[in-house]
């Protein structure tokens, strides 16, 4: 199956100071200047500790409206720099003259273009203010970015000690010179949002001593730092190549909604006083840790270190849904690289007050690790609500031997630490250790792990294989004495309390723990030889049972009826960040039974592929048993070699992800795949239009054709239909039998074509309809229960202008008209509206979604429900999606349970929509922030599990590096509850 990749749009709505912090919070903010203050214990176990604060920098800047175009300086490669460049009719030439001239308030555009221009040269000094701040925004032209390389040797932006800029929309492109993106140099106030930095040998975002930052829905990829051996300077190691690098007292940042990978070094690196110089008494300087720093909601993956790495910093929160993924340190670039490959968070040095929280991490060599057995300890950490499943042991098994690295397979692990607490949290299918507490020193002065406490988690499936490295007979790494457990502690280490408590173990063949030297133990082994369970003191001994998950394999944790795990935690009343669920009934583990469904869930897979040319899916379709199916068009050879022009094509992939088959078809002309259903045999079909020959002699401009295939991608047979005039067939249904598919046919003018198709691919009946003006039908759906059809498009109300009202229509499957509806625009100053989806639910119930646009704004989607015996409409949806400019509906499906989605786009992102049957919404997608730009969700199915499947195409690297083209296809899967 394919890596389980990003999520395109997660939303989490988190207000962090007032609904992750309460009056328990006794940690006074810090000033402007940082002090050094003495590290802040936790208190109790099962109280949900809320001991410090972390503070949100100030944003207030960034809301303020930046000038216009018209009001604006600008840059284009066609400007001069000129004393009175700047106007959009007199541009600027260069961003470093034009930078230096910038007045307050004023907004830079830089216009998008295939030549890339150069950054600045030196500091940027000059600073805005809080209610002008100064900004730089790339304008897309089309599909070229405005993109920015190093002048020289030089950062493309450094700010020095400046105040109150915003950095938006830009590509830089350090084409792989040993410089950062941006660096900001003791500057506070400043935002990079919505870029690209990559290719940049000492990382994207470096912050030294810099204050008030927000770094928000960047991709940060490709930084790749490189340095000779300090050995032998003939040999090229690898460096730290970070998304993002704190260092020398940086405070109050904010990264959030990021995504960053093929880094390497870490997504995210907070440095702290342990790489300055040291205080006269030989002790670190604590006013140099890096402070206050949240980091949220990120899709961090493939890096050749670690996703964040939290050195001598202090309060420090990872929170909010966080993804962190397939991290496994690289062979060939070896030198300071993980020993266990990457861990997806590591706090180590002295950090202290930090909390790791609500994130999803799987396919790493270990899920969060704190303190090192070589490193002095952190302290006061928390480690709640955390998702770390599905983890890999030895994914790379040819380490260089001097080396002695591999991927560890574990959980969590607790070297050397104090004050720790591990609860609620997830951990299912790790080859080696669910949570390790394995303390270790290489100094005889550093204290040893003390206070560790781990209660209300769910471990299961845990390996306990040793670390399998058969080639290494070095210790400490040897499998003889590396076996690991569902728990492996060595309490002889470890100071003070080590508590594990109402904790919930399953294996199939039971789950076995480590104690000390001794591994294998049964839990009732386990607990018999250790005081560190509250054996015999039920309710809060831990326990076995079957956590019942709904879908494990695929990082599904939420648990069934009849869990072991539902409504069996200790009672976590002062647990004042508890999402939702029963505070004296809550469940052990991450994933609360009782929460509702209102958040936009992780994907459960998700691909990307193409060609250096564009490429679409158009349409999906799912099988009984949640296989998926889909049809698209390519200018390249997607998976055969291309006939000429545009290509349709169509494949398969399993339930679970796994890449099934493709099958490219063309002619030497256009063909285009818009539609794809799948009967009751798993046969599928593939239908759209050709201006060739396509199992028939094109009769004249575009033909209709169906071609089936067999569930193994063998074609049955093509049929192509039409006249001299042309055909167009936009969608295609089933019925279990025979086939259904509508669009468009025209001669003088444009008018509805519906034709009923044979289980052999003769045409059954068609149906032409229409007035003297233009009309296309877009979406066609069938419903067992009423044995009809559902036709949805739009039409024309005079021989020029826009679509100014939308059709729906029933037909029984002989063909007959059963009834029609015609719907005018919402307001007649709109300029247009189009019905791009149609959907039928069990009762009969049928959405329309498509979108309107109203004189004064672009595109606003609109969701209707229709009663499909009669007809009547039931209720609308019109909306203006808040903070985009256009919002667009393209598909709509509807669930086993009743819900309806919407799938399509805002402004060039891509989109998701939940409904309840009522049309109440339950959930969108954060849209914008991780799709990408032009990304664009044309097809949409959901399968008979409840689970939603998107497809369409993009211009980003969404869930892989794009392969060149203008568009990429790609498709999701969601769960749909």
């Amino acid at each position: 199956m394919p890596r389980i990749h990003p999520r395109l749009a997660p939303l989490t709505i988190l207000a962090l100071c007032s609904v992750l912090w309460t009056s328990a919070c006794d940690d006074p903010p810090d000033s402007e200047t940082p002090s050094a203050k003495p590290a802040e214990h936790l208190k109790t176990s099962k109280a949900a500790l809320v001991d410090f604060q972390v503070e949100l920098p100030d944003k207030a800047f960034i809301s303020i409206s930046g000038s216009s175009l018209s009001d604006g300086y600008h840059v284009m490669h066609t400007g001069n720099d000129t004393a009175t460049c700047g106007p959009e009719a007199q541009p600027c030439k260069t961003i470093r003259y034009a930078v230096g001239k910038l007045p307050e308030g004023t907004t830079l555009y830089v216009h998008g273009s295939p030549t890339p221009y150069e950054g600045t040269n030196g500091y940027i000094t000059q600073s805005g203010n809080p209610n002008k701040p100064r900004r730089i925004v790339g304008l897309d032209h089309y599909q070229n970015k405005a993109r920015i390389i190093p002048y020289g040797t030089k950062n493309p932006f450094d700010f020095g000690e400046t105040q109150y800029w915003v950095l938006s929309n830009v590509m830089i492109d350090c084409q792989d010179k040993d410089v950062t993106g941006v660096y900001l140099a003791f500057s506070d106030h400043v935002a990079i949002l919505n870029s690209n930095i990559e290719h940049c040998q000492d990382g994207a975002i470096a912050l030294r001593g810099a204050s008030h930052v927000t770094v928000s829905g960047n991709h940060l990829a490709h930084n790749l730092g490189t340095a000779p051996h300090p050995q032998d300077p003939n040999i090229i190691v690898r460096a730290d190549g970070n998304g993002v690098t704190m260092e020398y007292g940086s405070h109050h940042v904010h990264i959030a909604k990021n995504f960053s990978y093929d880094n390497s070094g870490d997504s995210v690196q907070c440095q702290g006083s342990e790489q300055e110089a040291l205080l006269p008494d030989g002790s670190q300087n604590t006013l140099l840790d890096s402070r206050h720093i949240t980091i949220e909601g990120n899709d961090f993956h493939d890096n050749m270190e670690n996703a964040v790495d939290i050195k001598s910093c202090q309060n420090v929160l990872i929170t909010g849904a966080n993804r962190f993924y397939n991290l496994y340190a690289a062979e060939e670039w070896h030198d300071n690289t993980p020993i266990c490959g990457g861990a997806a968070v590591i706090v180590h040095y002295k950090a202290t007050r930090v909390r790791i929280e609500d994130a999803n991490i799987f396919d790493s060599g270990i899920g969060i690790e704190v303190g090192r057995y070589d490193k002095p300890g952190a302290s006061d950490i928390v480690i709640r609500r955390n998702r770390i499943h599905n983890m890999n042991q030895n994914l790379v098994t040819t380490w260089p031997r001097a080396q002695k690295k591999f991927n560890c397979g574990d959980g969590i692990t607790i070297y050397r630490a104090a004050n720790v607490e591990v609860y609620h949290n997830t951990l299912h299918k790790l080859p080696h250790s669910g949570i390790q507490v394995h303390p270790s020193s290489n100094d005889p002065a550093w204290e040893d792990a003390r206070d560790i406490r781990i209660w209300n988690n769910i471990i299961s499936e845990v390996g306990g294989f040793a670390y399998n490295d058969p080639a290494d007979t070095e210790p400490p790494f040897t499998p003889t004495n590396r076996v690991g457990g569902t728990l492996f502690f060595q309490p002889s280490m470890v100071a003070g309390v080590l508590t594990s408590e109402n904790n919930l173990f399953y294996h199939p063949t039971g789950a076995r723990f480590r104690l000390n030297g001794t591994a294998g133990l049964t839990l009732a082994n386990w607990q018999a030889q250790t005081p560190f369970d509250h054996a015999g003191s039920a309710p809060t001994r831990s326990s076995e049972g079957n956590p019942l998950f709904r879908n494990g394999f695929s990082g599904d944790l939420r648990m069934q009826p009849g869990s072991a795990g539902i409504d069996t935690a200790l009672a976590d009343s002062t647990n004042s960040t508890r999402r939702c669920g029963s505070a004296s009934l809550p469940d052990r583990g991450a994933v609360e039974s009782d929460c509702p469904t209102s958040e936009f869930p992780d994907p459960v897979w998700g691909v990307q592929r193409g060609t250096q040319y564009t490429d679409r899916i158009h349409a999906v379709a799912t099988n009984s048993v949640g296989d998926v199916f889909y049809a698209g068009t390519s200018d390249g050879s997607f998976g055969f070699t291309n006939q000429g022009y545009n290509d349709a094509f169509v494949g398969r992939y399993s339930v679970t992800g796994g890449q099934g088959w493709t099958r490219q078809m063309g002619t030497a002309s256009t063909d285009t795949g818009n539609g794809v259903a799948v009967d009751a045999l798993d046969n599928v079909f593939l239908a759209g239009s050709t201006i060739g020959n396509l199992g028939g002699v094109n009769a004249g401009g575009y033909d209709a054709y169906v071609v089936k295939y067999d569930k193994n991608g063998t074609r049955q047979w093509s049929s192509q239909f039409g006249g001299a005039t042309s055909e167009q067939l936009n969608s295609i249904t089933t019925d279990g039998t025979n086939l259904y598919v509508a669009g468009s046919i025209t001669s003088q003018q444009t008018d509805f074509y519906l034709a009923k198709l044979n289980p052999d691919g003769s045409v059954a009946w068609t149906r032409t309809t229409g007035t003297s003006f233009e009309e296309e039908l877009t979406s066609i759906a069938y419903n067992a229960a009423l044995d009809s059809v559902f036709v949805t498009g739009h039409g024309k109300t005079s021989s020029i202008g826009y679509f100014k009202r939308i059709y729906l229509a029933r037909y029984n499957s002989a063909g007959t008209l059963i009834w029609e509806t015609w719907r005018d625009m919402p307001d007649p100053s709109y300029f247009e509206i189009l019905s791009n989806g149609v959907a039928v639910d069990a009762a009969g119930g049928v959405y329309v979604g498509g979108r309107n646009r109203p004189g004064s704004e672009l595109d606003n989607p609109f969701l209707y429900k229709f009663d499909g015996a009669s007809g009547a409409l039931q209720w609308t949806r019109d909306w203006h999606e808040f903070g985009y400019s256009s919002a667009i509906i393209w598909a709509v499906a509807t669930s086993p349970d009743g819900h309806v989605y919407a799938s399509g786009n805002a402004s060039h992102h891509m989109a998701l929509w939940k409904f309840t049957p009522e049309g109440i919404r339950v959930w969108q997608s954060d849209v914008g922030v991780r799709a990408g730009t032009y990304t664009y969700a044309f097809g949409l199915a959901v399968d008979p599990y409840g689970d939603v499947v998107s497809g369409g195409s993009t211009f980003s690297d969404i869930f892989a590096p794009s392969q060149g083209g203008p568009d990429d296809a790609w498709l999701v899967k969601y769960p749909g509850n």
